[in-house]
């Protein structure tokens, strides 16, 4: 980056998987305040994540940016595409889909869990989808999510 040589192992690595803890949410939590995420492979059921994935891939298609006459399902994308934004597409009648995996009860049901209380999520899902010559620009979302509080997590 810049002038600074970017070396695996040292300054680039390999993310920790918390599946092992899975769970444990005591673990987690200590994980999360030490490495300050969490990775869990294989958290949602497949086909639902499929689902939402074909979803996506069509309205992308429909505004132009995947590659015309390749398969749907491979999603590759358009020369020259470079982002767009889904705003007020992310709703039930829209995008069904994808809203039932990121609200299903197994995500809701984990943070309640890992948060120690009732977990919520916002009404409105930012989705960005940034081609190879595009960029999301520069932003700061907890401007838009925190609303003024500091208490996200």
């Amino acid at each position: 980056m810049n002038e600074h040589v970017l070396e695996f192992g040292k300054n680039i690595r390999e993310f920790r998987s918390s599946n092992d803890i899975l769970e444990d949410f005591d673990a987690l939590r200590a994980r999360y305040a030490a490495d300050g995420y969490l990775l869990i492979r294989g958290f949602h059921d497949r086909q639902p994540v499929l689902d939402a994935r074909l979803e996506l891939l069509r309205e992308l298609q429909d505004r132009g940016m995947l590659k015309p006459g390749t398969p749907l399902e491979d999603g590759e994308i358009a020369a020259g595409a470079k982002s767009t934004m889904f705003e007020h597409e992310v709703t039930y009648d829209r995008l069904p889909a994808v809203l039932n995996v990121v609200n299903s009860d197994r995500v809701m049901k984990f943070f309640s869990e890992f948060l120690q209380g009732p977990a919520m999520t916002f009404d409105f899902k930012w989705l960005r989808a940034t081609g190879p010559s595009g960029f999301a620009g520069l932003h700061y979302d907890r401007v838009y999510m925190g609303r003024g509080t500091q208490n996200l997590h």
